[in-house]
């Protein structure tokens, strides 16, 4: 298996990164062969306690084991900053961590192959964490830190949005990153979604912030407007801001758009565009640290060196990491 690595490594450096970025290599081939030989021992033993082929479940319950494994393996170089459904995520340092698929059965192979391809050879790769390199039969992906925009105030997630109806005025934001993610809901088509998002937001803005609510159109207002053409209970609503109105204004900015062109080619899901999904890269970027795109790549590169898909189809919601001080972590 470390011959093969080493291949990998030697493969992934030879497809055209820069020696910069070939810093990212640096201890990657022996911790991930530690890794491997630590989850290779830890799935042994919990074999004679559940039988071939451990269920997921079993696995999870029993990650600290395979914790303590890997840190006595790799002498405290990996450390461990959560897992997901299906893959356990370790800090190796070096501006990098390791993506491992805890399953018994290589459930996560399709992810960590998603992860390596969309962080190195997309024409979106810049919203998505570099991918140093591969293992062995996609075991584990290797990819560039970041820090989570939770960790900031919700400005930073802002900044890279800006909004034609809301930033003159819009002085809370956590408000303004909520309706972020509307808008990639409504705004991809799922109208009636949004509106189930968007009533939910009002609902809490009316609670929290009633002066800014003032400044909204009700949703059902709305509702009622473009569905039946007339105004509920006679009400005065030419001077409130609809939420079509707020969905629009993040277009024509490039990154907004550029993130839309991407949740519309490769199956994102739009509500993975949210503040705790997405991170600050080290060299500035606005990345997606999860995108939800769960399918068979069925052509690695094609000669527009664009990623080839068949049948993309997002993924559903699962288990958030027990800790978030990295980006490049995963959620499944």
């Amino acid at each position: 298996m470390m011959k093969l690595i080493l291949e990998n490594f030697k493969r992934f450096l030879e497809e055209g990164y820069s020696q910069e970025e070939s810093k990212y290599f640096k201890n990657l081939p022996q911790i991930a062969e530690q890794i491997s030989k630590a989850f290779d021992r830890f799935l042994i033993e919990l074999e004679d306690s559940y039988g071939s082929k451990p269920a997921i479940t079993d696995i999870q319950k029993n990650i600290p084991k395979f914790v303590q494994y890997v840190t006595a393996d790799t002498g405290g170089m990996a450390q461990y900053v959560g897992h997901g459904k299906f893959r356990c995520v370790f800090d190796i340092g070096d501006d990098y961590i390791i993506k491992f698929d805890i399953t018994s059965n290589r459930a996560a192979k399709e992810q960590n192959m998603t992860d390596a391809q969309l962080g190195k050879s997309t024409e979106y790769a810049d919203l998505f964490p570099r991918a140093a390199i591969g293992g062995d039969d996609y075991r584990w992906v290797a990819l560039e830190k970041a820090s989570p925009f939770m960790l900031f105030d919700a400005s930073t997630f802002n900044s890279f949005f800006p909004n034609d109806v809301l930033d003159s005025w819009m002085q809370v934001p956590i408000i303004k990153a909520k309706m972020v993610t509307f808008s990639f809901v409504y705004n991809s088509g799922n109208k009636k979604r949004a509106f189930e998002l968007y009533s939910d937001l009002y609902g809490w803005i009316k609670g929290k912030e009633p002066q800014i609510a003032q400044k909204l159109l009700d949703p059902l207002d709305e509702y009622f407007k473009t569905t039946r053409d007339k105004k509920p209970n006679n009400k005065n609503i030419s001077n409130k801001i609809s939420f079509r109105k707020i969905a629009h204004g993040f277009g024509q900015h490039t990154l907004y758009d550029k993130v839309m062109s991407a949740i519309q080619k490769l199956g994102i899901r739009p509500e993975e565009i949210r503040l705790n999904n997405t991170a600050l890269s080290n060299d500035g970027r606005f990345i997606i640290v999860d995108s939800s795109i769960e399918q068979q790549i069925v052509g690695s590169i094609n000669k527009d060196s664009k990623l080839v898909f068949k049948n993309a189809v997002p993924a559903g919601a699962t288990q958030p990491l027990s800790q978030a001080p990295l980006a490049g972590t995963t959620r499944n």
